[in-house]
């Protein structure tokens, strides 16, 4: 488990450390302790949180955050929080991981403290795949993207035992990022947070960029109900009540 960074630097970026990977720290263990449909809720209420609280017309990458406008706190929480999920999941858990330990290890009580360059630097030695790496961190560490996922003309039609379903997604923000969709019947967890025997979903994914739209199909062997974008909460998005669409 990463905890808060005990030698973060109080430089521009360095208090996205110690901040963000507290939040960051409570999303996997909420996953690990409750499950994904707790770890899903609780990204979604980091997630409309920082869209209430944010300010665009004045909010800076993550890199250039110091903590001096008011709007800074919930960049340095809840959206860094949810940019170093981000970063887990596009880098894959071991590698992840590995660099996380390394990072630790390599700042752990040297007077250099470090700040957000710092730790791309060490994660990017660990990336399976640098170019992707390097893309990752441009959007949501040196730039201001966030998507805003639409849909649009959901259908349905049975065939046979197989129900034929198409969507047209389309990215009203900004930043480019894989992303699924999921057809789905019923609720997926219980209130317990456990899975559902009753819930059944098909995907399909798609990578959009600014303005771009695609249009997607899958089959499903049951009546689809719903159609809902990344259902696993794992795109940092503005209106994510809007991407979701009934039959």
């Amino acid at each position: 488990m990463v905890g808060k960074h005990p030698c973060s630097g109080k430089r521009t970026g360095g208090n996205i450390l110690a901040e963000g990977m507290a939040h960051f720290s409570t999303i996997l263990l909420v996953d690990q302790a409750k499950g994904p449909g707790a770890r899903n809720d609780f990204c979604k209420r980091l997630e409309a949180n920082y869209a209430k609280s944010r300010r665009p017309d004045s909010e800076r990458p993550l890199v250039k955050i110091d903590g001096s406008r008011s709007d800074d706190t919930t960049v340095m929480y809840d959206k860094a929080g949810w940019v170093f999920w981000m970063l887990l999941n596009q880098m894959g858990r071991d590698p992840a991981f590995h660099g996380l330990q390394s990072f630790i290890t390599t700042y752990h009580g040297n007077p250099d403290h470090p700040v957000l360059q710092d730790f791309l630097e060490v994660m990017r030695r660990f990336a399976p795949d640098s170019a992707a790496f390097d893309q990752f961190a441009k959007q949501w560490f040196h730039e201001m993207v966030l998507p805003e996922y639409r849909l649009h003309e959901p259908r349905k039609s049975l065939e046979g035992d197989v129900w034929n379903v198409s969507i047209r997604l389309e990215n009203a923000g900004s930043g480019t990022m894989p992303v699924e969709v999921a057809a789905k019947r019923g609720e997926r967890f219980h209130k317990t947070g456990q899975p559902s025997a009753e819930y059944h979903e098909a995907r399909a994914g798609a990578i959009l960029g600014k303005g771009q739209s695609q249009d997607l199909t899958t089959t499903c062997p049951f009546e689809p109900k719903s159609i809902v974008v990344d259902p696993d909460a794992r795109v940092l998005q503005l209106q994510r009540n809007n991407a979701f669409v009934k039959f």
